[in-house]
């Protein structure tokens, strides 16, 4: 039987082929919406993050940034991903690239993908504080494997992505879609604790799959 694992940016391998996500079926939202990212920063420095599972990917991803000048501030580090799949909440480690561009986005997505090991990569970029987006991260502090979990067990997010600290709370990065932000509110002010949102773009096959990765209220606008 055909090995399946399926999260966003984490390959999943069918019948030999690799892919970061899936396609077509699930996406919900217009290819305007799903590529608004490219209007909004062809031109101007946005953060862009990457995640691979690869070591040897990630150094030649940190190259290709410096070696053809398509961003500074490179920042790495470990993550443990929670995501559903066939029936239960898995986790995978992977490690995460984040820069800030100084090239346009497209140019930007085109040169990662060409080294990627995966077929359909993660590839996100941030928006401006106050652009329309139907797909955003959310940053939660002192966070937990527990709390990563949760939320990816009541399919509120598509990827729940805690950066690794030996056990300690530490920093979950979540994407999700606009329509999911209140209960996710909801759910962490119970806990006492609280989420920072920022909108996201990215290339299109990512951006297609996380409503369909993103069960829970969703808000088409």
């Amino acid at each position: 039987a055909a090995r399946c694992r399926l999260l966003l940016g984490i390959p999943f391998s069918f019948l030999g082929a690799t892919f970061g996500c899936t396609l077509g079926a699930q996406a919900c939202f217009s290819q305007a919406k799903a590529t608004f990212v490219t209007a909004s920063a062809a031109t101007m420095p946005r953060t862009v993050v990457t995640t691979t599972d690869d070591a040897g990917v990630a150094a030649k991803i940190r190259a290709l940034i410096f070696d053809t000048n398509l961003g500074t501030d490179v920042h790495e580090e470990e993550v443990d991903s929670y995501y559903w799949w066939e029936g239960a909440v898995q986790n995978d480690g992977e490690i995460r690239i984040s820069f800030l561009a100084s090239e346009g986005f497209p140019k930007v997505q085109k040169a990662i993908e060409q080294v990627h090991n995966y077929d359909t990569p993660m590839i996100i970029v941030h928006a401006d504080e106050d652009a329309e987006s139907p797909f955003w991260r959310g940053d939660i502090p002192a966070a937990t494997a527990e709390i990563a979990s949760d939320l990816a067990s009541k399919r509120l997010v598509a990827c729940a992505q805690l950066v690794r600290t030996g056990g300690r709370a530490g920093l979950l990065s979540v994407k999700t879609v606009e329509g999911a932000k209140p209960s996710i509110e909801r759910l962490l002010k119970v806990k006492g604790m609280h989420v920072t949102w920022a909108p996201i773009g990215g290339n299109k096959p990512y951006l297609d799959w996380l409503p369909g990765g993103t069960k829970g209220p969703q808000k088409v606008r």
